[in-house]
């Protein structure tokens, strides 16, 4: 199999399911608000980690700037939405 140099470690990936999956159970067995927030925040971490580290430590997609302005949107997005978890549809 060839390595890609410019691709993570696979280390980073089965961090990010473990997490993804710490993230559903929030949802399922405290509350989706929670983890909301919890998602949130993780991108934040992601869009940090994104602006200053190379593309050997995070994924990338397109430029720098665009995946951090992208990752900091959605969180943003998250974060404002968040308190409308769970809440009865009109």
């Amino acid at each position: 199999m060839v390595a890609v140099k410019h691709l993570p470690s696979p280390w980073f990936y089965a961090a990010l399911l473990v997490w993804l999956i710490a993230v559903v159970a929030v949802a399922f067995c405290v509350h989706p608000k929670a983890a909301a927030y919890m998602l949130s925040a993780s991108l934040v971490v992601l869009a940090v980690l994104r602006a200053t580290c190379s593309s050997r430590v995070v994924p990338h997609v397109r430029s720098r700037w665009f995946d951090v302005l992208c990752l900091l949107g959605l969180a943003l997005a998250l974060f404002y939405l968040a308190p409308w978890g769970l809440s009865r549809a009109l």
